[in-house]
């Protein structure tokens, strides 16, 4: 299946609000302990309202098919959450405007060819509604993932020195705008098997 169409921005706003929430909380812990309460507590309370809510709103679609969260799909994220924090303490990018747009690109395309490279040949597999996902094109997808964090980041960035739950709602609501707007539109596109 390719990917042609994409409407994710509000997933992505409860996803960034959801897990922000739980980073909030845990940012004093180790980098690999935050990196997994993360991705486990803040990505299954963010599939619990990302799915209630789809019950009578279409939230996230593909191909405009509407799509509900697995409730492994958290196990996922903590992983790829680990490899773009750990990846992001060793880049070399200035804290500003441009340096955190490179950082979030860069981290997040590193830690996406990593996670679906390995996703790509390990048995267990995600299923959003009855579609399973066995095999993805690493370098499209960690395009789009890459770009997507490239956006987010240097609006996060400032607005989590105000309210983290609020920086991620916004931050992922206008980066998913902007990364799906310019996905929609391009050639490149993400083919699942």
């Amino acid at each position: 299946m390719i990917v042609n169409k994409l409407k994710i921005s509000l997933t992505l706003a409860i996803f960034e609000a959801s897990t922000l929430f739980i980073l909030g909380l845990t940012k004093s812990f180790n980098l690999i302990l935050t990196a997994l309460l993360v991705g486990l507590l803040g990505s299954l309370i963010a599939v619990f309202i990302h799915n209630l809510l789809s019950k009578k709103f279409t939230l996230m679609s593909i191909n405009s098919k509407k799509i509900f969260f697995p409730y492994n799909f958290p196990i996922f994220l903590s992983i790829f959450l680990i490899i773009l924090f750990t990846t992001q303490l060793f880049l070399p990018f200035p804290d500003s405007l441009l340096g955190n747009f490179f950082l979030g690109f860069t981290s997040a395309f590193i830690a996406s060819l990593i996670c679906l490279s390995i996703y790509n040949i390990q048995p267990l597999k995600i299923k959003f509604n009855k579609i399973k996902i066995t095999q993805t094109n690493v370098l499209n997808t960690s395009l789009f993932v890459g770009l997507y964090e490239a956006f987010i980041l240097p609006i996060m960035n400032p607005l989590m020195q105000i309210n983290y739950p609020l920086a991620g709602f916004i931050s992922g609501l206008a980066g998913g705008f902007i990364a799906t707007s310019i996905y929609n539109k391009s050639k490149l596109k993400i083919k699942w098997k």
